[in-house]
């Protein structure tokens, strides 16, 4: 059966151009927003959505937001056709919900390529809804049938007031409190908590939300809804389900009323012993402090509890329990014991015993020293309780917080929790964190789909964790990314001997060599509390291995790398605050006069921006400008630059001239906001200057992606008097059919050429034909970067308009730059 596909444009051209172009599927037209919306909730059956960008982007921002409620909505794939590129207005759409986009304009192959893409997406998402579907049963029957309370908590804070509270509990949960999921979420924790043991709870809390623990253990007491105190157990730990400033937390809840009536007991007198012994869930002992733990008493619930009769376990008649305990817990127990005595404390500690069955179970013994005359241990009490029920519902949970559900390998968050460890043995020990990128998995997804690239990460983890040791574990951080966690390496030569195998690992897969891998390794010298900075310099190395030929390399994490993370972050810290904070005094502009070859006159400035920190001292224009558009910090910024060149450009208007340009470089992505002229005309007109004098230089690359778009966008900012040159013209995408259409001003001449008429002689430049192309084309032309009187020459031999460089000016303060003005006798001295 073919694809239906939904097509919503406000032109009837469009949609009858759109049936005539793809007649093997069905489309279905929309005028507007709200007849699609009707047809996508009729159940119709529609898989894709086909919007077209002449329809306002605030009410495509709307619809998509709108059907990615409705369960249809959730099931169909959008598909933006657009004349923007991916840095403009349509960055802002495939965020807010569109799948993909074509930008126009586009043949009947494209649209089909692209449309049958997402229609195998489509499929594939489909194939993997059972899975989904499996996976959710799962975690429902987990949640169902667990032998814990089970609480899932969304808030601002745990202790909250009803309306800041929403809970998910399980049935255990409801059984323990006597609360339904509706009732506890209309109480906050106050209402169930015991009163004496409110403090110690919050106390706790607030430590786990400032994120100064992981996670903690309290035994407090409920008020259930009968009105009965019970003792329960909780554990409490920091989760990420969804995405946003939700706090969320898992809590795990055990009665352990009955257990802390036992140990209640245990503190009695011998005549309440044998009161606790016919109803202690488990076994009650005493015993001599040696090495076999010889049993002096024991209770009848040993029999239930490891399968040997009590007396078989008396003066080690037939096994001692040492043999009962399982091998890996003898020596911990026996160190655990002595230092509990020694410091006078009571004694709690899980562990597994083989029973007479030969199976395992968790137990929990709770005990005590029994001192003689002399204040020595005479004996050991306590009582021991099968915990296995509780153990692995808890190990499950555990598990599943801590492990990557694709691969196995443990997450993100379990390393963070690891490496951010307080430990002081740590820094002693040599550690390592190696991170594993796989360079285009993106790429490989778009062309075989999200199943395939699953599968390869699958198997590479799969083989990645046949190289896990006691001095190795493997994370996965993130979709295309793994990460070793190196313990108690010698050598930096071990490091590289591993990076190389894991290398070869990926060789192995054909599959890989079109992915590629890169590897950074990053040496932990000492304790790292920042785990993400840790992360980022591993990360870096990793990209400067990618920057390598090769299709698999390592690299690893020096002083001059950190430098660089280090002195990016400070740069980026400094840019979010200059385009939170417009005035400062750390951003400001220099200008470069721009010289009439004729009349060697100044025709106009150049504004050339300048950051400088205390903390960097100078940074060039090439080195934060790139980080501003990086980060999306561009465009605040830009309007700064352009607020400070209007101000210029008026003080030059003020003395009486009229006819100073005043160039200004604009980056792709303010040209490609839809703002851009709305801002660029407020700037102009807050300053009050002749929007005739302002000179905008943009790039070739700009074309790139959308001509007719951009070209129309240049059109529109011509008409209100604006001038625009093409800077850097000669070196970056030209094309000589299409240069006629261009709506602009000036060609600025790159200094490729100009240096090239150095190396080469004038017989080989070709400068003087594109200044000969520029002018038959109706536009004047700047050459920039002239630092020889032999170029000036050969510039005005052949025509050239106008020229800037060291030869005449480096660029100059707003000061000295109308200084040189008076000097030139452009304006009235002092």
């Amino acid at each position: 059966m073919s694809a239906k596909i939904l097509f919503v444009s406000s032109l009837p051209a469009e949609r009858r151009q759109l049936k005539r172009m793809l007649p093997e599927y069905k489309v279905i037209a929309a005028p507007d927003f709200a007849s699609a919306a009707k047809k996508i909730g009729s159940g119709d059956g529609i898989d894709i959505v086909l919007l077209d960008y002449t329809l306002p982007d605030r009410d495509i921002l709307k619809f998509l937001r709108e059907i990615k409620i409705e369960k249809t909505g959730k099931k169909l794939r959008t598909l933006l056709l657009t004349g923007d590129s991916e840095l403009g207005k349509t960055a802002g759409i495939i965020a807010a919900g569109a799948n993909a986009y074509l930008r126009r304009p586009f043949n009947r192959e494209a649209l089909r390529a692209r449309i049958e893409l997402q229609l195998e997406i489509l499929r594939q998402k489909r194939l993997q809804a059972p899975v989904i579907e499996e996976r959710n049963l799962l975690f429902r029957t987990i949640l169902e049938q667990a032998p814990l309370g089970i609480v899932i908590a969304r808030s601002q804070k745990f202790e909250a007031e009803p309306e800041d509270f929403v809970a998910e509990v399980n049935p255990m949960f409801e059984k323990i409190t006597g609360f339904t999921q509706e009732e506890f979420n209309r109480l906050s924790w106050k209402n169930i908590t015991h009163a004496d043991d409110l403090a110690g709870s919050l106390v706790k809390f607030n430590l786990l939300q400032e994120g100064k623990i992981n996670d903690y253990e309290i035994e407090k007491r409920y008020v259930r809804k009968d009105g009965r105190i019970i003792w329960v157990q909780a554990a409490v730990a920091s989760i990420k389900l969804t995405e946003g400033p939700c706090n969320e937390y898992l809590c795990l809840v055990q009665d352990i009323t009955e257990r802390k009536e036992a140990e209640t007991a245990l503190a009695e007198s011998e005549r309440s012993k044998s009161v606790l012994l016919a109803h202690l869930p488990g076994m009650a002992y005493r015993c001599r402090y040696d090495r076999e733990w010889t049993m002096q008493f024991v209770s009848a619930g040993c029999r239930d509890l490891t399968g040997f009769r009590p007396e078989s376990l008396l003066g080690n008649r037939e096994l001692s329990f040492n043999d009962v305990i399982a091998p890996e817990y003898r020596e911990l127990l026996w160190e655990k014991w002595r230092e509990m005595l020694k410091e006078g404390k009571f004694f709690r500690h899980e562990y597994e015993i083989i029973t007479a069955e030969g199976t395992r179970k968790w137990v929990l013994e709770l005990g005590q020293g029994i001192a003689d005359a002399q204040g020595g241990i005479e004996a050991l009490e306590g009582i021991i309780i099968d915990i296995t029920k509780e153990k692995k519902a808890m190990l499950a949970l555990k598990y599943v917080t801590e492990h990557d559900y694709l691969t196995g390998a443990y997450n993100r968050r379990f390393l963070r929790q690891l490496l951010s460890k307080e430990d002081s043995a740590l820094g002693k020990r040599k550690r390592a964190v190696i991170v594993l990128v796989l360079n285009k998995l993106e790429a490989l997804s778009l062309t075989y789909g999200q199943l395939f690239s699953e599968s390869v990460i699958k198997e590479l983890g799969n083989k990645l964790l046949a190289a896990v040791g006691e001095d190795k574990r493997l994370f996965r951080i993130a979709a295309g990314s793994f990460a070793f966690f190196v313990e108690d390496y010698r050598r930096l030569a071990e490091l590289k001997d591993f990076c190389k195998e894991l290398l070869a690992v990926m060789e192995e897969r054909p599959m890989m060599r079109i992915v590629g891998g890169s590897i950074g390794v990053m040496p932990i010298k000492a304790t790292c509390p920042d785990t993400e900075k840790l992360l980022r310099s591993a990360n870096a190395a990793a990209a400067k291995a990618a920057e390598s030929e090769d299709v698999f390399a390592y690299r690893f994490v020096n002083e001059r790398l950190l430098k660089e993370i280090n002195r990016e972050e400070t740069l980026k810290e400094l840019l979010i605050r200059l385009a939170a904070a417009p005035e400062n005094d750390e951003l400001s502009l220099v200008f470069q006069p721009v010289f009439n070859l004729a009349t060697n006159e100044i025709e106009g400035f150049e504004a050339l921006a300048r950051l400088r920190s205390k903390a960097l001292g100078e940074v060039s224009p090439g080195e934060f400008i790139p980080l501003a558009e990086k980060t999306q910090l561009m465009v605040p910024i830009g309007l700064q630059i352009m607020r400070q060149a209007c101000a210029f450009l008026k003080e030059i208007e003020n003395m009486g001239l009229r006819d100073i340009k005043l160039a200004v470089n604009i980056s792709a992505m303010q040209l490609f906001r839809k703002e851009f002229l709305e801002d660029l005309l407020k700037a102009v007109g807050d300053a009050g200057v002749n929007a005739g004098n302002l000179l905008l230089e943009i790039t070739e690359s700009i074309f790139l992606h959308n001509y007719d778009d951009m070209n129309a966008r240049l059109a529109q900012l011509r008409k209100k008097g604006i001038k625009i040159a093409i800077d850097d013209f000669g070196v970056g995408y030209s094309s000589l059919a299409r240069e006629s259409e261009l709506n602009v001003d000036y060609l600025k001449l790159d200094k490729y050429f100009l240096d090239k008429l150095l190396t080469e002689g004038r017989k080989k430049s070709i400068a003087r034909d594109i200044i000969a192309m520029a002018h038959r084309l109706g536009h004047r032309v700047v050459a920039e970067g002239v630092e020889k009187e032999e170029q000036r020459e050969y510039l005005a031999r052949y025509g050239c308009d106008l020229y800037q460089g060291y030869l005449a000016s480096r660029p100059l303060n707003s000061d000295a730059a109308l200084e040189l003005l008076r000097q030139a006798g452009r304006i009235p001295s002092k």
